[in-house]
């Protein structure tokens, strides 16, 4: 019947009209004069007849003033006549489907929000650069808030590569915005002098200066393939593993700074070797933390696994290292790069 015959949205009774004016209706007996006030045909009538329709009530979802929806009750063969202690019940279930459907819509909202924000400053791929193999993945988790990871790697005037993995505290909205902050000022300080200690200086003092109140762990490298070094300062955030071409890997050094935006820390610069055709994985803990165990543990696992980086196809050997290594019962984002100098076509 409802496809036959759809509801009129400009009726002055029923669901469409208790939607337009959040005015509950009750119709304590439903009689066959009603039905053929309501009917279009004579089939039309047929069929209500035969739903043998005895009472209903229709109540708006209302929540923050605003209509949702409707919900409609209707008695047939039990001959329940519906009253207005009915009536006072179903709007209290309706105020209470309204609110939890409301709570739901701004979840999702405020979640995509976030979404959007993370997807609009990180890249979903990165750049091709003349000498550089670069892969990078990022895999929000998938039933709670967005987080703060994120990642890039910038090419310099001089050949070299600046490569960046931070993640900022906490989730939602709120961290996505943080996490835009940060890795905005980031690029902008590269572009005046992407010296390790210059740009963590500058960022230590962007905290400082504007009351930056989220945490932010971030390691920031610049990889020199003519020397074969890589120049890095981290601050608190999980160390970076090295590949070399034989698959041998080589876990950098933990960090010797807190996370961004604590004072009274110097941010020194550490120098690594960076073999021709060894590679840097750089991630977020979400792709080594679990439940019930230390840190640690999760970066052994990962040191143990991280040699298959050494072959071709970057990309395809870090997008399968990640679904190998990530937790799917620990909601929690993960984010990883991974860097390779090859030597360009001539």
């Amino acid at each position: 019947m409802s496809e036959r015959y759809p509801p009129d949205p400009t009726a002055q009774a029923g669901a469409h009209h208790v939607a337009r004016t959040g005015v509950s209706e009750l119709y304590p007996e439903v009689t066959d004069e009603m039905l053929v006030a309501g009917a279009r045909d004579e089939e039309h009538l047929r069929l209500s007849r035969e739903l043998q329709l005895r009472s209903g009530l229709v109540v708006p979802l209302i929540a923050r003033q605003q209509v949702l929806g409707v919900l409609t009750l209707v008695s047939a063969e039990s001959g329940h006549r519906y009253d207005q202690s009915d009536l006072a019940f179903a709007e209290n279930l309706a105020h209470r489907a309204a609110v939890a459907i409301d709570n739901a819509l701004l979840y999702s909202e405020t979640r995509e929000a976030s979404l959007r924000l993370q997807r609009a400053v990180s890249p979903e791929r990165l750049e091709e650069l003349p000498g550089w193999e670069l892969a990078g993945v990022y895999r929000p988790a998938g039933s709670t808030e967005v987080g703060g990871d994120f990642y890039d790697a910038v090419p310099l005037e001089d050949g070299r590569l600046a490569v960046f993995m931070g993640d900022v505290m906490g989730r939602g909205l709120l961290a996505a915005a943080s996490m835009a902050v940060v890795r905005s000022a980031l690029r902008a300080y590269i572009v005046i002098d992407p010296s390790p200690d210059a740009v963590m200086t500058k960022l230590d003092v962007m905290f400082r200066r504007y009351d930056i109140a989220q945490l932010v762990t971030l390691v920031y490298l610049v990889v020199d393939a003519q020397r074969d070094e890589i120049a890095l300062v981290n601050a608190g955030h999980p160390p970076p593993l090295v590949v070399g071409p034989d698959g041998f890997v080589e876990r950098l050094p933990l960090a010797e700074s807190p996370p961004l935006g604590l004072e009274g820390f110097d941010r020194r610069t550490l120098r690594v070797p960076f073999r021709p055709g060894a590679t840097l994985l750089a991630f977020t803990d979400g792709l080594v933390e679990r439940r019930g165990e230390d840190i640690d543990t999760g970066l052994e696992r990962l040191a143990r696994r991280a040699g298959t980086l050494s072959g071709p196809d970057l990309s395809e050997l870090l997008s399968g290292l990640v679904t190998g290594m990530t937790d799917t019962e620990r909601e929690d984002d993960v984010a990883a790069i991974a860097v390779r100098h090859v030597e360009s076509a001539t």
